[in-house]
C-alpha cells in the first residue's frame, strides 16, 4: 500500500484518479465528471467541483438529490482514499446527508471534504455543498465513515 508524499504528488494521484473515473462513462462517477480543485495536506481537505448536466435534473428543474447525495459521497469517498493510498478500498459505511436548498443546474457546483478522523478501520469525514460565485450559502452537507480495506479485504466479513 503506497500513499502518495507530498502535496504535489497527491493532487497529481487525485487527478489521475478522477481522469480514470471520468473515462468510465458507465458509472454514475464517470458521468458526474468530478474535476479537482484543490488538495490541503494539513487538513486534510479536498474540493473538487462539477458542472451540472441536464441529465442530473429531477422534476423540479434542479439537481435531483440522488445525484447530490453521490457528489457529496464521491468526494469523502475520494478523501478518504488519500488517508489510505493505493491498493486499498474506502468503501462508504454511513452517510447522511442535510439538504438546505435546492441545488441550482446552471452554475458550476463546488464540493469540499474533511477529515474529521481516520483510525486504524474507519475514517470519519464531513462534506459541504455549494454553486459559484455563493461559498457561503451551503446548498447541503454530509458526513460518513469509511470502512478502512487493504487490498483483497471486505468490509462484509
Amino acid at each position: 500500500m503506497s500513499i502518495p508524499n507530498g502535496q504535489a504528488q497527491m493532487e497529481q494521484s487525485i487527478r489521475d484518479s478522477l481522469a480514470e473515473l471520468e473515462r468510465r462513462q458507465d458509472t454514475i462517477s464517470g458521468m458526474m465528471a468530478l474535476h479537482f480543485e484543490e488538495y490541503d495536506e494539513a487538513g486534510p481537505s479536498l474540493t473538487l467541483s462539477l458542472v451540472p448536466a441536464p441529465w442530473m435534473s429531477n422534476p423540479m428543474g434542479v439537481m435531483h438529490g440522488g445525484i447530490v447525495s453521490s457528489a457529496l459521497d464521491s468526494t469523502m469517498g475520494a478523501l478518504s482514499f488519500c488517508q489510505v493510498g493505493e491498493g486499498s478500498r474506502t468503501p462508504t459505511v454511513t452517510m447522511s446527508v442535510t439538504y438546505l436548498r435546492p441545488v441550482p443546474l446552471d452554475r458550476k457546483i463546488y464540493l469540499r471534504a474533511k477529515c474529521s478522523s481516520s483510525g486504524r478501520t474507519l475514517n470519519n469525514l464531513t462534506a459541504e455543498l455549494w454553486a459559484e460565485g455563493a461559498p457561503d450559502r451551503l446548498l447541503a452537507t454530509a458526513s460518513g465513515t469509511y470502512f478502512r480495506a487493504s487490498s483483497g479485504q471486505s468490509p462484509l466479513r
